[in-house]
């Protein structure tokens, strides 16, 4: 079977910050790890179960050197890992940007 994903997943653990509403309106926010990422999406390893298309806010602190750059990404969840993989949800990336690590989100 061909692979016919839309962009390059490049596999990098790094560490990631989770903020998302729940369905009762609070915001909430987890640490987790990313499996790997490309241009629009990222694979969070974390054992949260979120919502299928549920909105999540993503920090990712990028290695550059010690100079503390962030991916600052809106996006929504799209799958859970499947049986045999680690726990984890695929979001799609909607909007991204680079930060300073200092700057506020």
């Amino acid at each position: 079977m061909r692979d016919q994903r839309a962009a390059v997943r490049l596999p990098m653990t790094l560490p990631v910050l989770i903020g998302w509403t729940t369905a009762s309106g609070r915001y909430r926010e987890t640490q987790a790890n990313t499996a790997n990422l490309s241009s629009n999406g990222l694979l969070l390893l974390t054992p949260t179960r979120f919502r299928p298309y549920t909105p999540v806010r993503c920090r990712v602190l990028l290695p550059d050197a010690g100079k503390g750059v962030e991916l600052f990404c809106r996006g929504r969840v799209v799958r859970h890992t499947g049986p045999g993989e680690a726990l984890g949800v695929a979001a799609v990336i909607d909007e991204y940007e680079l930060r300073r690590a200092s700057d506020k989100a």
